[in-house]
């Protein structure tokens, strides 16, 4: 049986069953990535509306990189068009040739 030290470096390398893994799942997820960009929206329109100072350029760049990131999101996101009948047929056919 192993130590528990060794369990859990093993675990934390793969990030499973703790907290930095699920949060590591979770900022990926364009909802909660949407989420944050309507918070830096809000930031800046409060700061416009409030007290304009220096800060509003710094969430002006942070909602930027934000913004940046869902386009990226968008662009390179893997299309859901696979039928299961179809992965089916590409086994076979992997298996045939």
């Amino acid at each position: 049986m192993q130590d528990w030290h060794l369990r859990y470096a093993a675990n934390m390398r793969n990030y499973e069953g703790y907290s930095i893994g699920k949060l590591l799942g979770l900022i990926n997820d364009p909802a909660i990535i949407g989420l944050i960009f309507i918070g830096y929206i809000a930031g800046i329109l409060n700061k416009i509306a409030t007290n304009f100072d220096h800060v509003i350029w710094l969430y002006c760049l942070n909602g930027s990189m934000v913004l940046t990131e869902i386009i990226l999101y968008l662009k390179y996101k893997k299309p859901d068009s696979c039928k299961q009948s179809n992965l089916i047929l590409k086994r076979v056919i992997k298996c045939i040739s």
